[in-house]
């Protein structure tokens, strides 16, 4: 699973936080940072059931245990793209992706997920 952070130069959004392969593993900024969230792009398309991304200002979350502070769904084999036009502020920023909703899930997706969020 690679998680990268790419440098945007010239746009709104900063950073692009980016998991090729999101799963029920929390993919975290550094203890102590602030992002704002201006959007998020998941990509389900190898998948044939609904993907949900856990999203947590909580730089270590237990995923399935942990209570999420906003959940995006993606809908099966397709991509979807969530803007927020006055951004949304997270400290210790972290993301998961698993297949069912709610807290208690903790499943991670049959295939593949990418997960880009955009921040500043």
């Amino acid at each position: 699973m690679a998680f990268v952070t790419y440098d945007i130069h010239g746009q709104r959004s900063t950073d692009r936080h980016q998991s090729d392969q999101c799963d029920e593993n929390a993919n975290s900024l550094p203890v102590g940072s602030s992002v704002t969230l201006d959007g998020v792009l998941i990509d389900n398309t190898l998948n044939t059931a609904k993907s949900y991304v856990k999203l947590y200002a909580n730089s270590g979350p237990t995923v399935g245990t942990t209570l999420p502070d906003m959940v995006l769904v993606a809908p099966a084999q397709n991509t979807i793209a969530y803007t927020f036009a006055s951004g949304v502020a997270f400290s210790n920023f972290s993301f998961a992706c698993v297949t069912t909703p709610g807290t208690s899930g903790n499943a991670g997706p049959t295939n593949a997920v990418v997960v880009s969020c955009l921040t500043h």
